[in-house]
């Protein structure tokens, strides 16, 4: 049995890697876990594109990036780092719990924390947070050895550990409440008190220099003001309680009851009722012993000093936690409370052992409090889409709108298709956050899944002149079709979460509907802007959306009932304008061109150029974004043409010059055509200058750099 009680430990933190290794993909990619696989690619490769201090989770992305995030199998290598981190939760518990009630005690409390669902949860995932507990544990660990041994040596590593949990993220400031409360409840005299104090204070210096160093060293790296890819209006779901910040008690009465239900919402999955009673129950006994102890005026024990300070700490910290919250708390910033639980509930087994000898009561309650917690425990190994969670975490795993459900399935269907393919495909999703859990799976040092609105046309054509595969991955309306052609993938998912559906396009022909409507969604963030041109604009204008993924938007907006809108039935041909707007010209004196991030589609301005070489070019204004150019329109044939024959020096010579026929516009307008030919190549932006004289008076000019600054000169080729 001795030689049990010393291989234990070992045994336990062997079980507790297990348990957190294996099967690592069981659970679907957080978004959360894709934002820190960007963030170290991007400091990694000294890409400084994200927020300052990543949100305060620096620290955390830096240990990922250590791990070639550009590698294969990046989610399955930074996961491991975590679980692989998440042990000295376990070694902390065991050493804890061994040292103040014995080895059985500590192998109870290792024991409690290696099978509990709430460390198999969070601790199987690439976030912060984990990694955060863990500095936190060291720093427990040796505040504990700090006010036990009054050795000074102690201050360097609780310093060091204060301060990596902080900086791998921001609620491990928090930690800071366990030296406050050892230095209000450990010393039992005054001088004791001071001499601790003064060790607490070096700790808080090194701590301050370590990370002031480590930050320094990283100079620029420590990010710039981008927020980069942003799934939520805020960057952290924490704030300075309103009570004590503004004075604001109303809204910290609002706040608090939903924070502290959401507390309770999570104890029954992670932890369980019983096990955070006997937790209690351990703690009630310890401050029964203290009070009993200062009665008789004796010395508190190491056990019963450690266990206040720790539950004290443990309570403050979470007092503060739900104040400062926004509104309900999410349970992986409650990582403190695990390895505090878990010893206490040891202490309080061990308590009843020794009081009443090794009667199979405190071993059968252990065990069958073991056996309930492995229940949701192992369900979050084998199946975590059918476990018992939170409501706040089923929501932002699984049930919600950024749920990362079906992303790993759908990108194995890619590596399968395309293994041995001699070029990488091109994968488009549907939204910006999509990149996140997508290229979790992915090898980025070959290729990456990219945003349809980070593409352009021309990148979707070069992909199918290259003989790449063009796949489309995103949400699928609830009418779509999972057996359609192009389908080679169909996720279906729970409350919020849209299916999810992956498309495969081999060439132009069958893809390009499905891609430009990705590449080009309807335009509806600017509904006040249109709304606004759709004011303005007359019947006598024909209006011409460029792409023309806002003409079925516009024509489904009241003001463009008695509007002419062009609409073309094949909107990704850039030539399917072109061909169906002369024949509509003599209708209407003025073309009214609506143009939105048409470089995207049109990276030359094509269709722009083909405009203002065919109408003529009055002026434009802007609707916020959007850029509105207004052309006259021929209403008859040519009245005159001349041949100038003037030279513009080595430049070129102005051929023609043509007249045509007044337009039907409002105010009567002179059509004037320009011809050049250019013969050698200049770096001078040349303007051209128009003016109608009536006398010796200007009544009419345009001055613009020609084919409405198009095509400035510095641009002519010879031959032109």
């Amino acid at each position: 049995m001795l030689r049990l009680n010393r291989i234990a430990p070992f045994l336990i933190l062997w079980l507790a890697l297990w348990l957190r290794v294996v099967n690592l993909y069981a659970a679907p990619v957080f978004v959360d876990e894709g934002t820190h696989l960007n963030w170290a690619r991007q400091f990694a490769a000294g890409d400084v594109n994200y927020p300052v201090l990543m949100d305060g989770r620096l620290l955390a992305v830096a240990i990922f990036a250590l791990f070639d995030p550009f590698g294969p199998e990046p989610l399955w290598v930074a996961r491991a780092v975590v679980a692989l981190w998440s042990l000295l939760n376990v070694a902390v518990c065991l050493r804890l719990a061994r040292n103040l009630s014995g080895r059985w005690a500590g192998n109870v409390a290792g024991l409690l924390y290696a099978v509990l669902p709430y460390a198999l949860f969070h601790e199987r995932q690439a976030l912060a947070d984990p990694l955060a507990t863990g500095f936190g544990s060291l720093a427990l660990f040796a505040a504990w050895r700090l006010a036990r041994t009054q050795n000074v040596w102690w201050s360097a590593p609780l310093g060091l550990s204060l301060a990596a949990a902080a900086l791998a993220k921001f609620q491990g400031l928090f930690y800071l409440a366990v030296p406050a409360l050892l230095w209000m409840l450990w010393p039992e005299t005054w001088a004791q008190r001071r001499r601790l104090g003064a060790h607490l204070l070096l700790a808080g210096a090194v701590a301050a220099l370590g990370a002031g160093l480590w930050l320094l060293a990283l100079g620029p790296r420590i990010g710039a003001a981008s927020g980069g890819v942003l799934v939520g209006g805020t960057a952290t779901l924490m704030q300075c309680p309103p009570a004590l910040c503004r004075g604001d008690f109303a809204e910290q009465a609002r706040i608090f009851p939903i924070a502290l239900s959401s507390l309770a919402d999570m104890v029954p999955p992670y932890f369980g009722w019983p096990l955070l009673m006997v937790a209690g129950v351990a703690l009630a006994f310890e401050l029964r012993d203290a009070l009993r102890s200062r009665q008789r005026r004796e010395p508190l024990c190491d056990r019963t000093r450690l266990s206040l300070s720790l539950g004290a700490a443990t309570l403050v910290m979470l007092a503060v936690l739900l104040l400062a919250l926004r509104a309900e708390l999410l349970p992986r910033y409650a990582g403190f409370l695990a390895p505090t639980v878990c010893v206490l509930a040891a202490l309080a087994f061990e308590r009843y052992r020794r009081a009443h000898g090794n009667d199979l009561i405190p071993n059968v309650a252990l065990l069958s409090l073991i056996v309930l917690t492995l229940t949701n425990g192992y369900t979050l190994l084998t199946a975590p889409t059918r476990a018992v969670l939170p409501p706040v975490d089923e929501r932002q795993y699984l049930t919600g709108p950024y749920s990362g459900v079906g992303f790993r399935e759908l990108m194995r269907t890619i590596h399968e298709r395309e293994a041995g393919a001699p070029r990488p495909p091109l994968v488009v999703l549907g939204t910006a956050w999509q990149t996140l859990p997508a290229n979790s799976f992915v090898e980025a040092r070959n290729w990456r899944a990219q945003a349809a609105l980070d593409l352009t046309w021309r990148d979707v054509q070069v992909a199918f002149a290259e003989g790449r595969t063009v796949y489309l991955l995103d949400e699928a309306p609830t009418n779509a079709d999972p057996n359609a052609p192009d389908v080679v993938g169909f996720v279906l998912r729970k409350g919020e979460a849209k299916p999810l559906r992956l498309r495969r396009y081999t060439d132009a022909t069958t893809g390009a509907p499905a891609l430009f409507g990705a590449l080009f969604p309807w335009p509806d963030g600017y509904l006040d802007r249109y709304d606004q041109l759709l004011a303005e604009t007359t019947p006598q204008m024909l209006l011409v959306a460029h792409p023309q993924n806002q003409a079925g938007f516009i024509i489904g907006r009241p003001g463009a009932i008695n509007l002419p809108v062009v609409f073309a039935p094949e909107p990704w041909r850039l030539e399917s304008l072109e061909e169906i707007l002369p024949p509509l010209w003599p209708e209407y004196p003025v073309v009214r061109a609506v143009f939105f991030e048409e470089t995207r589609f049109d990276a030359e301005r094509a269709f722009e150029r083909w405009l203002a070489t065919t109408l003529f070019h009055e002026g434009q204004r802007y609707y916020g974004p959007l850029r509105v150019v207004d052309w006259a329109t021929p209403a008859g044939s040519l009245l005159e043409a001349w041949q100038p024959g003037a030279r513009f020096g080595e430049l070129g010579v102005l051929e023609t010059v043509e007249v045509f026929e007044p337009s039907r516009a409002p105010e009567e307008r002179l059509l004037l055509r320009a011809v050049y030919r250019a013969e050698a190549p200049t770096a001078v932006p040349y303007k051209v200058f128009v003016h109608l004289f009536q006398g010796d008076r200007i009544v009419a000019q345009h001055d613009a750099q020609p084919v409405a600054e198009l095509r400035p000169t510095t641009g002519w080729q010879a031959g032109e």
